[in-house]
């Protein structure tokens, strides 16, 4: 309304100020052009007395002025600058009128202007006519059309005062509603609160459309609580069902342990007793026996660690790598013939130690005991990608043809007969368990002929969303 107001005065005082302008500019130009053509007249009509000397016709002349009462005084002097004739209005205005006759032209003084017309006669000088001109109707003129103006100016700062205010009213009433209602729902952060419209116009259907859209993130709330309600019971469940798997794993482990002993036991005891009269091939029978045993009570270990990977990681802390492949190695203590390199530039990360440690073996003793040779080299290096660690254990034993790249990260796969290489199958895919659980991915590069490059992904720092 302020702005209005004054954006109005402002327009009305430039207009007014250059009315004035205008007046004061033209007024001087009216006057003069009025004075001059009742002079000409006047001229005209006093040749007759200057020509014949006759002073009380030129007194007539000049009387006829009085029907023009802005002429202050007028006067006619004859060739040689004598005063013949005069004329007086009023006696206020007409007291400091002071005619020169030699001036030629006009002269304004103060608020008058003194005009001198010459009187001719067939190009014969006879007189001059002197005028004075009084310039207060003009002024007035202008001081009234500036009272106008500005009367006018009142005039419009209230009706646009009163625009202003009405429009404050019809516009300011939907703003304020819907101000009032975003600010509610800001602070209460409840999505059932309707603005109120209040009009049909573009604000109405501002209104509508805010309405709209919190109608709208209420039902995708509803719907993202609902969704939060079932993941929380879903997640309840998997935790249930964790604690069921280790709870099984464990009883199975620790069950299934206690017979597979007494087996193994009972053909130790077979073998010892009837050493000697036992056929060479029963003999080997029990020595299978006993190989299946022990695999079997390996596969336990390698389930019940399966079903661990990647849900057991134990305390986070600064892990030298480099230090942790030397344990790792001299733990699996190589048969001699191998030579493990560890790379002299591996990184210290914030990581846990017991599930690297278990990859890392994992892979080592993978490329150990399914070399194929007497002698080998396994070389382990590191290097960054991103917020991940990328380690590789790259060894020179028998390739693997990259149509079993997949199938040696699936569960109880073996590329060898088992009878040859012991193993329960379950190694690869626990590394892949683990590696995946921590966000990471491992692959493997090999060719059929020589040698097979094992690369995992490790983030670089804990914590990490990990996967159940």
């Amino acid at each position: 309304m302020y702005v209005v107001a004054l954006t109005t005065g402002v327009a009305i005082a430039l207009v007014a100020g250059a009315l004035a302008v205008v007046e004061l500019v033209s007024m001087r130009p009216a006057a003069l052009s009025n004075l001059s053509t009742y002079a000409e007249v006047l001229a005209i009509h006093s040749e007759a007395p200057l020509a014949f000397d006759d002073v009380a016709a030129g007194e007539e002349t000049l009387s006829a002025l009085r029907a023009v009462p802005d002429v202050v005084a007028a006067a006619l002097y004859d060739a040689d600058g004598k005063r013949f004739a005069t004329y007086s209005g009023s006696a206020e205005t007409n007291a400091n009128v002071q005619f020169d006759p030699t001036m030629q032209g006009h002269q304004f003084v103060d608020r008058q202007v003194y005009l001198n017309l010459p009187v001719r006669f067939e190009n014969e000088v006879l007189g001059t006519l002197a005028v004075a001109y009084d310039l207060d109707r003009y002024y007035r003129d202008v001081a009234t059309d500036i009272a106008v103006a500005s009367v006018i100016g009142l005039i419009s700062i209230f009706a646009a005062m009163l625009l202003a205010l009405w429009l404050r009213r019809s516009l300011a009433g939907p703003v304020v509603e819907l101000t009032r209602a975003a600010q509610k729902v800001s602070l209460t952060k409840d999505y059932s609160i309707r603005a109120q419209k209040l009009s049909d116009d573009e604000l109405g259907q501002l209104t509508d459309t805010f309405n709209r859209m919190l109608s709208q993130i209420e039902q995708f709330q509803e719907i993202q609580e609902e969704a939060e309600e079932r993941q929380r019971r879903y997640m309840s469940e998997l935790e249930r069902s964790n604690r069921e798997l280790d709870e099984f794993a464990y009883v199975a482990s620790h069950d299934l342990r206690s017979p597979l002993q007494g087996i193994k036991s009972l053909a130790e005891w077979i073998a010892e007793d009837n050493a000697e009269s036992l056929p060479q091939k029963s003999q080997r029978h029990l020595e299978q026996m006993q190989q299946r045993v022990g695999r079997l009570e390996r596969l336990l270990d390698d389930l019940l660690q399966y079903s661990r990977a990647g849900r057991v990681h134990g305390t986070i802390t600064d892990v030298d790598t480099r230090q942790l492949c030397l344990d790792t190695v001299a733990l699996l203590d190589p048969p001699e013939g191998f030579a493990v390199n560890i790379a002299e530039q591996m990184p210290t990360m914030k990581t846990a130690p017991a599930p690297l440690e278990q990859v890392m073996r994992n892979l080592v003793n993978n490329a150990l005991k399914h070399h194929d040779r007497e002698q080998g080299v396994i070389d382990i290096s590191c290097r960054p990608n991103g917020v991940f660690n990328e380690f590789t254990v790259r060894d020179d034993g028998p390739g693997i043809d990259p149509r079993y790249h997949d199938q040696v990260f699936k569960m109880f796969e073996t590329l060898s007969p088992r009878d040859d290489v012991e193993g329960s199958g379950m190694g690869l895919a626990v590394i892949k368990k683990t590696v995946e659980s921590y966000g990471g991915t491992i692959r493997l590069e090999s060719e059929s002929e020589r040698g097979a490059s094992f690369t995992f992904s490790w983030p670089k720092e804990f914590p990490v969303e990990v996967s159940a």
